[in-house]
């Protein structure tokens, strides 16, 4: 008798969002014509395994999206936002589920993620509330915030919303350099009994100076090295200085890059001159940094 019943709710739940899906025409989240009005990002979600509770704010300042932190302005992916600004703008089929049923039964109650577009001094511009996955586990449940629609779509925002912020963070080690503006690189070991040493180029290779002998793998280094990216920032610039990497480059600047002992669970700090982050590395991503060819 029971299992009848429960059966029977499920029926009727069913029916209830089924006779509502009648207005299938194409929808949109966000016009596109206020992405350019768009200068604040809210996101509400869940992450990790203990799903815990975080929100997010992307600002965008002249032009440039950052996540502010206190004083500290952290660099964001800014094809990342573009993406999400695109998916929220794109015309696509959302079809209309219910506008009856209680919001909360369908996960888009108060608790539910949401992601928040403002513009000006703190315009809603958009509130999507994301919800349940429905019962077919291809779809979520979607709804406007101030409205009883409520409507269902591929699942492409809880990526946003549920990702940590390494999801967002730009953290790349040299965003600014390429290999060609290199000329020279002065290389101070991290690694005990290792000797100084430095790289030159030399039209279209790499000689040690301090033997004269050409290094073939010197220039598939370089690209890993100002390809690196760290796993998070960290909030100090001020620690004890274990290895030092100097970049001369063709315009006479230099950039210093500089790392921390390990600490107790084994990642080290690190910090470039000119910037003002400081980033944590792991010892693998370290070593692989420091080791010429590997």
């Amino acid at each position: 008798m029971g299992l009848i019943f429960c059966l029977a709710i499920v029926y009727g739940l069913t029916f209830l969002l089924d006779t509502a899906n009648v207005r299938n025409s194409g929808f949109v989240w966000l016009e596109s014509r206020f992405i350019r009005l768009a200068d604040r990002i809210e996101i509400h979600g869940l992450y990790g395994s203990s799903a815990i509770q975080r929100r997010t704010v992307l600002v965008r300042k002249n032009n440039v999206w950052v996540i502010p932190e206190g004083v500290i302005d952290y660099p964001v992916k800014q094809i990342r936002v573009e993406e999400l600004l695109r998916d929220l703008s794109r015309r696509k089929t959302y079809p209309l589920r219910s506008s009856t049923t209680a919001p909360e039964r369908l996960g888009l109650g108060e608790g539910a993620s949401r992601i928040i577009v403002r513009g000006g001094a703190g315009l809603p511009l958009l509130e999507l509330r994301i919800g349940f996955t429905d019962a077919s586990g291809r779809e979520i449940y979607l709804q406007k915030a101030g409205q009883r629609e409520i409507r269902s779509g591929e699942d492409i925002f809880t990526i946003y919303t549920d990702s940590d912020p390494r999801f967002w963070y730009d953290l790349r080690l040299f965003p600014e350099l390429s290999p060609a503006m290199v000329q020279r690189v002065h290389i101070f070991p991290f690694t005990a009994g290792e000797a100084p040493f430095t790289l030159s180029r030399r039209n279209n290779s790499w000689i040690n100076e301090s033997t004269g002998a050409s290094v073939p793998r010197a220039e598939a280094w370089l690209r890993q090295v100002l390809d690196a990216q760290a796993e998070g920032f960290a909030a100090s610039l001020d620690w004890e200085t274990a290895g030092t990497m100097v970049f001369e480059l063709g315009d006479g600047s230099s950039r210093v890059f500089r790392i921390a002992y390990p600490d107790a669970e084994g990642n080290r700090l690190a910090a470039i001159s000119g910037s003002a982050f400081a980033y944590s590395l792991s010892e693998w991503t370290a070593r692989r940094l420091w080791t010429l060819g590997e």
